[in-house]
């Protein structure tokens, strides 16, 4: 029985293909790579440069191997006696060491043209509620209009800055204090932001959010209470046992699974996949995930109290050793920073909506909170790109046609539809208390968010990632690249990085 073709829909017709887009950034999205982003970009393409050239050391020893016509035990000794083995390994260990110092040295030259102009320091006396300052502006003659928009730009921006430092503080105490009440949170939150001129409103978003992770917490700690034995616990979040021994880390907001088995691992990516899209993932898609993580935080499990609070690492070992713990911190602290911004989002979005004096200041607000909640299906998008790539020889045509067709034309990555987007955030923003007059507005801006934008997104990507490989970068070398960043940024890395080779 031959194997369907992916692109074909289910009657046998052959697909509209539609040809991609120029790149160009979604209307009104502002994409801007950080120094660090930039750095990483740089070190990342001369890591795959090192490595190709390890690699094809590797190929000419064996090419050498075949030649010679020696038997295995004259090639050991003959290794042995050369040392050819142990200097291929000691230059990608050298190599390894200069890229690192590279890094470093970037970082540096980032570091010091910061450096060179210090930004004015902006002192906080008292309390800076950006909305009440906006009204009071808004009153003020033309002629003081002017300054007084350059001093507001300058606190809100240095507000800004000042509570995600609070932020990242915040998750740092929560880490060490793990089991603090709700009053000594709120309380420890209100001191680290009081020097950056927190306001009223903001302490309360952040009450919300830590309120949501009060029952995250609780939840955590409430399966790990009941259940001692952790092959147990991975069968109530996947839906069957474990083959191989699981390690089970409790976190302030998360449960970390060591899984030492490889198939336990690729199960429990296809489980929280299907889950999450409500529909059967490929092979090739789940594979391609297994092989290029070490570990993933899980949006979906079988207990819906801990969606997005299970990690999963591909463990090498029993010995949870300084690599495993290095692991362990990435991911729980990419995990709870992701969990804080995500509640923080939500609350300014909806805390922006109420604050807005005209349709146009509304819908720009819920662009935000649309675009927030469309990063999940960014991810996913990301990865069966890659996955298509990798996995067959099809045009860029064939990929964009297959990922932006919708349920209606037969389409199988309809994730708007899939997940029920619209009845969703619709259902969610009216239970926030914004009046069903905007029910209209609501549905307009999460269908232009989710179609519209989203398909350009698909388009620019898949371009992208053929502007690569055009450019003598192999599949797997394009994979390594773009794996990190998200859909949204493909244009902008791809383009800097095509400059930087010429």
């Amino acid at each position: 029985m031959t194997e369907q073709n992916p692109f074909e829909r289910k009657n046998g017709q052959q697909p509209e293909h539609k040809k991609p887009a120029e790149v160009s950034e979604p209307e009104g999205e502002e994409i801007e790579l950080s120094p660090d982003e930039l750095v990483e970009i740089t070190a990342e393409k001369m890591e795959i440069e090192a490595e190709s050239v390890v690699e094809k050391s590797k190929k000419e020893i064996k090419r050498l191997d075949k030649e010679s016509g020696l038997g295995e035990p004259e090639l050991t000794e003959a290794k042995k006696e050369t040392g050819v083995e142990e200097e291929t390994k000691s230059f990608g260990q050298k190599v390894s060491e200069v890229l690192k110092m590279a890094k470093d040295k970037i970082y540096g030259l980032f570091q010091s043209t910061t450096e060179e102009k210090p930004e004015k320091e902006v002192v906080f006396d008292g309390v800076f509620d950006p909305e009440a300052e906006l009204v009071v502006i808004k009153k003020l003659p033309h002629q003081e209009r002017k300054q007084a928009v350059e001093i507001f730009k300058e606190k809100l921006a240095a507000q800004k800055e000042g509570l995600a430092k609070m932020q990242t503080q915040l998750i740092e105490y929560v880490r060490i204090n793990p089991d603090a009440s709700f009053e000594e949170l709120v309380k420890k939150a209100e001191d680290l932001g009081s020097p950056y001129g927190m306001s009223e409103s903001q302490l309360e978003i952040t009450a919300e959010v830590l309120k949501a992770y009060m029952e995250k917490h609780k939840a955590v700690r409430k399966i790990r209470t009941e259940y001692s034995d952790d092959a147990e616990i991975y069968e109530l979040l996947f839906g069957q046992k474990p083959k191989g021994k699981v390690q089970i880390v409790e976190g302030p907001l998360t449960l970390h699974l060591r899984l030492l088995d490889k198939d336990d691992y690729e199960h429990t990516l296809r489980a929280a996949t299907d889950l999450t899209h409500g529909q059967q993932s490929s092979d090739t898609y789940i594979q391609m995930m297994a092989e290029k993580t070490s570990g993933v935080t899980l949006n979906k499990v079988m207990i819906p109290e801990l969606d997005g609070s299970v990690i999963a690492e591909k463990a090498e070992s029993e010995d949870f050793n300084d690599t495993a713990k290095k692991i362990y911190d990435h991911e729980e602290q990419h995990a709870m920073k992701k969990f804080f911004e995500e509640q923080r989002n939500s609350s300014n979005a909806l805390s922006e909506f109420r604050a807005s004096q005209s349709d146009e200041e509304r819908e720009n607000a819920l662009r935000h909170f649309c675009r927030h909640n469309r990063q999940q299906i960014e991810e996913k998008a990301k990865d069966e790109i890659m996955a298509y790539f990798k996995g067959s020889t099809h045009s860029a045509e064939q990929v964009v046609g297959t990922l932006t067709r919708t349920q209606e034309q037969g389409g199988t990555y309809d994730y708007f539809m899939i997940n029920k987007m619209e009845e969703v955030l619709s259902k969610f923003l009216l239970s926030k208390s914004i009046d069903e007059k905007y029910l209209p507005m609501i549905k307009k801006v999460i269908h232009d968010v989710f179609r519209n934008e989203y398909d350009n997104l698909i388009k620019n990507g898949v371009k992208s990632f053929v502007d690569l490989q055009k450019s003598d970068y192999s599949t797997d070398k394009t994979i390594a690249l773009l794996t990190h960043e998200p859909l949204r940024k493909w244009p902008l890395v791809v383009k800097r990085m095509l400059e930087s080779k010429k």
